[in-house]
């Protein structure tokens, strides 16, 4: 399992296309992505070993500022079990991964009233990363 860690300081995020970048947590945005190594072996009869990222589907997990517009709309997604569309650029190079079929899977636990930041879990599938450069 490969993981990503975006800073919040370092990233936009964007849901459906508007920009919650000032709304991210302390621990920011990570995506989880399954990984796997294969060995093939070369005409010559030496082995060769490639790693190939399965993005069809990745754990995303983003940290929420409590009282922030974007805990409201993760609720609202997660009522409707409709697929929604998250963003990431990286600020730093650029880079970007989207998904266009996402579902919030779990929501945080509000049970405690602390200032603390909010986390929800979702589901991306087709996660596309693109590199500039």
């Amino acid at each position: 399992m490969a993981l990503k860690v975006y800073d919040p300081k370092d990233v936009a995020f964007m849901v459906n296309g508007v920009d919650y970048s000032e709304e991210l947590g302390e621990d920011g945005v990570k995506i989880e992505k399954k990984e796997s190594v294969k060995a093939r072996t070369a005409v010559s009869g030496r082995p060769l070993m490639s790693k190939t990222q399965e993005a069809l589907h990745s754990k995303v997990t983003v940290s929420v500022v409590r009282g922030s517009p974007l805990n409201t709309v993760f609720q609202q997604m997660l009522d409707k079990s409709e697929p929604f569309t998250i963003s990431m650029i990286d600020m730093n190079n650029k880079a970007t991964e989207n998904s266009n079929e996402t579902l919030v899977t779990k929501a945080p636990d509000t049970e405690f009233k602390d200032d603390s930041d909010l986390t929800w879990e979702l589901f991306a599938t087709y996660l596309k990363s693109t590199t500039v450069g």
